[in-house]
């Protein structure tokens, strides 16, 4: 699971056709659909552009700065943000209104989900400011703000609110979705099996199914996995697009730790025919190209994107390609150097990715991998962390890794492939 990490799960009904019912009616939208309304979100690190461009953005207009400092390019205002900002003018009127309060943090996190854009998340919780310090918030208001801490990798923070839900609700499939995809993020994806069996007894079908399969991913079960979404989504497509997309991108993976590169690629790309904006699946295929020396083919994944993630899968094909990257690089270098002023440490193992391949520091990229393993434990934190402790002459830092690594090469068991040479000289793994 990734994104930065995990990939984010779309909405799903809360219930699912049993025999003889009629099915769940479809959602507009992977971002819409809810449980006893509450957006059905699961984790997503969000890693973006992070400049403060003020009203004009929250409000909807999408502001670009270009090369030439003398012009200024709008694009057109993005409906779904000038929506709630409407909606925040109500709010300004009845701060303490909790219904508006929880829609309109709401939209900002699928904001934040859609365009991977992290300002959207303070603009979440500043809605939810009257109850935010609240040890005790309403159940609505706890788990967005678990949505939103465990996006900011506060995971011990978000777990705190998720358990509280779950305490009160214990049949809170939202709360039980996210918490199992928390905890496999840090390193105890058993302790989550529970939980994905809450959100089967409320929302069986590819929902669960994606939720134990992608356990099964970080505890050497792929084929398990596989084939939990084989028959899932081989049943009838009860689920909206973003479901669905949901579940290939999962199965993409695990077939790609399991080294059927083909097989990962066609899902992947199934799932990017179903939702073409996901941010997670262009990165995972974007790394699953450079993994195996197509570099070329990332540039018309990433196009002239903005969003930090796939800037980064864009600088490390133009390595690869000898076409240098530099102002990539430099515009990573200068978003990082930002990040570590405010505090933010989401970026930890992108950044250590970007300074094995730019900026011959392998002290460095140790250090940023060290910190990163230190907070989250999936597969893809152990391959850099080992990348760059190989780098440095650290074997401290591979042993660390080392059950995970002896899973690896157990066949039965494997969790990724082995990348090839070109991929290990440029820094290059799975998102």
């Amino acid at each position: 699971m990734n994104a930065t990490s995990a990939p984010d799960a779309p909405p799903v009904p809360p219930d699912q056709p049993a025999a003889g019912r009629a099915p769940a009616r479809r959602a507009p939208s992977r971002l819409s659909r809810a449980i006893e309304g509450l957006v059905f979100l699961t984790p997503i690190i969000l890693v973006a552009a992070t400049g403060d461009f003020g009203d004009d953005a929250r409000a909807g207009a999408i502001v670009t700065h270009p090369a030439d400092d003398a012009v200024l390019v709008a694009a057109p205002v993005d409906p779904e943000r000038a929506e709630t900002a409407r909606a925040e003018a109500r709010l300004r009127e009845h701060p303490r209104d909790l219904r508006l309060a929880v829609e309109i943090a709401r939209r900002h996190i699928a904001d934040a989900r859609r365009n991977a854009d992290p300002r959207a998340l303070g603009w979440a919780e500043a809605a939810l400011a009257p109850w935010w310090s609240e040890a005790e918030p309403p159940e609505a208001v706890a788990l967005l703000r678990a949505t939103i801490r465990q996006s900011r990798h506060e995971f011990a923070a978000a777990l705190t609110d998720l358990d509280r839900v779950l305490a009160r609700d214990p049949g809170n499939a939202q709360a039980a979705l996210t918490r199992a995809t928390v905890l496999g993020v840090v390193g105890r994806p058993a302790d989550g099996r529970a939980d994905c069996d809450r959100v089967a007894a409320r929302a069986p079908g590819v929902a669960a199914a994606a939720c134990h399969a992608a356990i099964d991913g970080l505890t050497g079960e792929n084929a398990r996995g596989r084939e939990r979404l084989d028959e899932a989504l081989a049943g009838p497509p009860a689920q909206d697009d973003g479901v669905r997309a949901w579940a290939l991108g999962i199965r993409g993976e695990l077939w790609q730790r399991d080294g059927d590169v083909a097989a990962a690629e066609r899902d992947y790309r199934a799932a990017l025919a179903l939702d073409p904006g996901d941010a997670w699946t262009v990165t995972a295929l974007s790394d699953l190209l450079l993994d195996e020396g197509r570099p070329a083919e990332v540039f018309a994944l990433t196009g002239a994107s903005d969003v930090d993630n796939l800037v980064l899968r864009r600088a490390l094909a133009s390595r690869a390609l000898g076409l240098g990257g530099d102002g990539d690089h430099a515009l990573l270098r200068a978003r990082y150097d930002a990040a570590h002023a405010r505090g933010d440490i989401v970026h930890l193992r992108e950044e250590a990715r970007l300074v094995l391949a730019f900026e011959d520091d392998p002290d460095k990229a140790l250090a940023l991998a060290r910190a990163d393993w230190e907070q989250q434990h999936e597969p893809w934190d152990a391959l850099v962390l080992m990348r760059a402790a190989a780098a440095a002459g650290a074997p401290r830092g591979r042993r660390a890794c080392r059950p995970l690594a002896r899973r690896d090469r157990d066949p039965r068991r494997r969790a990724r492939p082995r990348p090839r040479r070109a991929a290990l000289d440029h820094a290059v793994v799975a998102p």
